[in-house]
């Protein structure tokens, strides 16, 4: 089945402005023809980390020598609200090793 899957995403490539090569869950590779990621390329990664609940994050990206191919690195992640682990309205107090670390 991967011998059939592999060759097609290539083909499609080769005929289309964005594809994407890889995903297993966790991570997204998306191939274009420009260097930065594009808000089509970025659109894309979103709607399959959304399919899992999560959003997508951009890493980095790699070119491929001559062939003027670029690999967009997306992570899917979790949304995370800021201050999300601290308790909303509470004053923060210093626990015993905080308290001793001086001694």
């Amino acid at each position: 089945m991967l011998r059939l899957v592999f060759p097609l995403i290539l083909l499609t490539t080769a005929c289309s402005q964005i594809a994407v090569t890889d995903y297993n869950g966790s991570s997204i590779r998306i191939q274009s023809g420009t260097r930065q990621a594009t808000r089509d390329v970025y659109n894309e990664a979103e709607r399959i980390c959304r399919t899992q609940g999560l959003h997508a994050e951009y890493a980095s990206t790699r070119g491929h020598g001559n062939a003027m191919q670029y690999t967009h690195l997306f992570m899917c992640l979790n949304r995370v609200a800021p201050n999300a682990g601290l308790p909303g309205g509470q004053a923060v107090r210093a626990g015993y090793f905080d308290s001793t670390r001086s001694m």
